[in-house]
């Protein structure tokens, strides 16, 4: 087998290392990330802040593309989310799933988070996987004062499905 000359064994040794410490670097990243999702699904918000003065990146996802945000959302754990938000989170980051906080807080009827992603500037016209804004399953699963607050916004935003023929609601 042929030999490389040294200068070129010293180039490409110098590449590989150079190729490899900003993956070293990056996992360090993604298990900061990763323990910051995992405290926001736990609701453990001194973790949370810790993780995030520390500086683990606020919009990391896992491996089913969920944000800490919406981990955080998924236990309704609304002193988590609040500061994940006032942390520059994004409301409107869907996962895998196309769940967001803003979507999935409208689903479950988390009236508090409705309300802090509306404050940070949720899409109204977003859609689930199956279509729908977050106005539609909080009316199907009875959530009133999750339909009034979403229906208290500018009769511009969209409240109807890809699979039905009107608006739930308008603003009077």
């Amino acid at each position: 087998m042929p030999t490389l000359p040294i200068a070129r064994r010293t180039l490409l040794a110098a590449a590989l290392a150079a190729w490899t410490l900003p993956m070293h670097a990056q996992t360090q990243t993604n298990n900061a990330d990763q323990a910051l999702i995992s405290a926001a699904a736990r609701g453990d918000l001194p973790e949370v802040q810790r993780l995030l003065a520390a500086g683990a990146g606020v919009g990391a996802r896992d491996g089913r593309r969920r944000t800490a945000l919406l981990a955080a959302t998924q236990g309704n754990h609304v002193a988590v989310a609040a500061a994940l938000i006032a942390k520059g989170a994004d409301v409107n980051a869907q996962d895998d799933i196309q769940d967001s906080p803003f979507l999935l807080a409208g689903a479950s009827g988390y009236l508090e988070i409705v309300r802090l992603c509306l404050k940070a500037g949720a899409d109204l016209k977003s859609r689930n996987r199956y279509g729908g804004t977050a106005l539609i399953p909080a009316c199907h699963h009875g959530h009133l004062e999750t339909v009034r607050v979403c229906c208290s916004k500018p009769r511009s935003t969209s409240t109807t499905s890809t699979t039905s023929a009107g608006p739930l609601c308008w603003r009077r």
